[in-house]
């Protein structure tokens, strides 16, 4: 594990450090005497986090599932970060594109980007 660049620790425009965004690789990341990928994430990203701290950095620290919003529960029994500065919090993604099965990715929207942002623009957003 890397450390954390001392010039962002204590900066007040660095509000949270996000550890990733959707981990995933196609073969799964669980090796040895992980029994699952969620267990090989859940200690992964408690080193990382432990190495955040070992710094003195009390920032907050998010901490991603290793799967969607709807299979945390069945995925993650517990909590699973110990941190001695007690700021973290755990993160997920959703999607509300149609699922089009296995191994498509989704991504399908009705309605483009461009579209969607000037929508929301003419409202305000």
């Amino acid at each position: 594990m890397g450390e954390v660049e001392p010039d962002l620790q204590g900066r007040p425009a660095v509000i949270a450090y996000d550890l990733m965004n959707e981990p995933f690789n196609d073969g799964g990341i669980a090796q040895g005497a992980y029994v699952s990928d969620e267990k090989a994430w859940e200690d992964a990203t408690q080193r990382a986090l432990n190495e955040i701290r070992k710094n003195g950095d009390g920032t907050l620290v998010m901490v991603p599932t290793y799967c969607g919003a709807g299979q945390v529960q069945k995925k993650h029994k517990r909590k699973w970060i110990s941190d001695p500065a007690n700021n973290h919090m755990y993160t997920t993604h959703q999607y509300f594109d149609p699922f089009r099965g296995p191994g498509t990715g989704g991504g399908t929207y009705e309605f483009s980007y461009s579209r969607e942002a000037a929508y929301l623009s003419a409202r305000g957003y």
